[in-house]
């Protein structure tokens, strides 16, 4: 993202908040010296936290139908080797994540669950990705195939949203596979839910990314003061639980296992959980992801030198 935003001079920032998700060390990535136009629905996202040249309050789908309309035949096409080179960055990304996904070890890489996941969701499938480390496999690794199909909420606080969220949407499509993608740490803040899930018919399948522990908060530490401390979940069988409360569970320790343990779980007709096996990998992206925090929203302020 930030290859693209060096090489800007105009910015149209269309619904986007300017959360920490687009700063870095240095702040907003709207720098100085970019004109920001920001069209925002919600008017106290407009004005900050970059600095905007114009600020407009608006539908997203309206605004940028009338953009086009009022560019007509004179939209200019994007500089070639800017287009080119943000290309080049993305295929380089793509191609780091196959390998990862590739990966021999017996204990299941997450760019692995994350890919053959993707590959056995049904066309027409809702995904909601909760966790925090979790999404990023997500994000890359399974496709979006329709609009309004992958529900994903960035902010603060998030965790354990996705199985809630997961038994709205079902309720709201009940023809439909319905999926919590998640990690361990996240679904325990609402595993309970699964007791609604059951006991209303929702048959919602949560797919576990367990590896044991609060992997980003373990590595953090490990990088700071070279410790740890209260980030250890060994030892919880989430098929278990789910099994518990009723509900359909199984342990896959295999990403070939995936896909036919998905078919078992959609077939059930029942709540789901899949407890996938996974091993700890940061990332590519965690380092970004580091630098974001690395900048304090004290200096909200401060103006960086053009």
């Amino acid at each position: 993202m930030k290859h693209a935003f060096e090489r800007a001079d105009v910015i149209l920032s269309v619904g986007c908040r300017w959360s920490s998700w687009m700063w870095d060390a240095r702040g907003a990535l709207a720098r100085r010296h970019h004109r920001l136009i920001n069209i925002n629905i919600d008017p106290s996202s407009l004005g900050q936290a970059a600095l905007h040249e114009v600020a407009m309050q608006a539908d997203a789908g309206e605004a940028l139908r009338d953009l086009l309309a009022a560019l007509g035949d004179g939209a200019a096409a994007a500089e070639g080797a800017w287009l080119a080179g943000l290309r080049a960055v993305r295929a380089e990304h793509e191609d780091q994540l196959a390998q990862m996904a590739a990966d021999p070890d017996p204990v299941m890489h997450p760019s692995a669950l994350a890919k053959a996941l993707g590959e056995a969701l049904p066309a027409d499938a809702l995904a909601v990705y909760d966790g925090g480390h979790t999404t990023f496999w997500s994000n890359d690794l399974t496709p979006v195939r329709e609009v309004r199909t992958r529900f994903h909420e960035p902010g603060m606080s998030h965790l354990g949203y996705g199985l809630p969220a997961a038994i709205a949407l079902q309720s709201q499509f009940p023809g439909r596979t319905v999926l919590n993608i998640t990690g361990d740490g996240a679904f325990g803040f609402t595993l309970n839910e699964l007791d609604t899930a059951r006991r209303y018919r929702l048959p919602v399948i949560t797919v576990v990314h367990n590896n044991a522990a609060w992997g980003v908060i373990r590595m953090g530490q490990k990088a700071g003061l070279d410790f740890e401390m209260a980030t250890g979940l060994e030892d919880t069988d989430y098929a278990a639980i789910a099994r518990g409360f009723g509900c359909h569970g199984e342990v896959v320790t295999r990403a070939a296992d995936v896909a036919p343990a998905l078919q078992r779980a959609i077939a059930c007709g029942l709540p789901a959980v899949l407890d996938c096996r996974t091993r700890f990998v940061p990332h590519p992206a965690v380092g970004a992801f580091a630098s974001m925090n690395k900048y304090g929203f004290a200096s909200l302020t401060r103006l960086d030198p053009p």
